[in-house]
């Protein structure tokens, strides 16, 4: 049975290998990613994560177009600073990126049946 899974920090790493994975097994994948990588296997859409209006925008387009079956959150982010000058818009970005990911009740929701669909 094919699956269609949405895999954030997608263009490189752990999220382009898990993308391969899938793909091979059969799988659909839609990757979210900073910077659109060439090697994707599936539809690779180029966001921010960090940036919450266009992550919504994203996330509101894709789940008009896919019905998701899983989620993987693999973004991470890394911007170190020294201690004695720590930037707290920076830190916010990286607590925003690697403590909040996308939502899965936002992926989910449009494909769960509520009390006015036919089940």
């Amino acid at each position: 049975m094919s699956r269609t899974f949405l895999i954030t920090g997608a263009s490189k790493g752990i999220g382009l290998a898990l993308a391969h994975r899938l793909t091979r097994g059969g799988h659909q994948v839609v990757g979210l990613a900073r910077n659109a990588g060439s090697n994707f296997p599936g539809v690779l859409v180029p966001v921010d994560l960090v940036d919450t209006r266009a992550t919504d925008d994203a996330l509101k387009d894709l789940t008009a177009r896919f019905r998701f079956d899983g989620v993987i959150n693999n973004v991470g982010l890394v911007r170190p600073q020294r201690l004695d000058a720590v930037e707290l818009t920076v830190l916010d970005e990286v607590l925003r990126a690697n403590l909040h990911p996308v939502s899965v009740p936002d992926v989910f929701s449009p494909n769960v049946p509520n009390e006015n669909s036919p089940v």
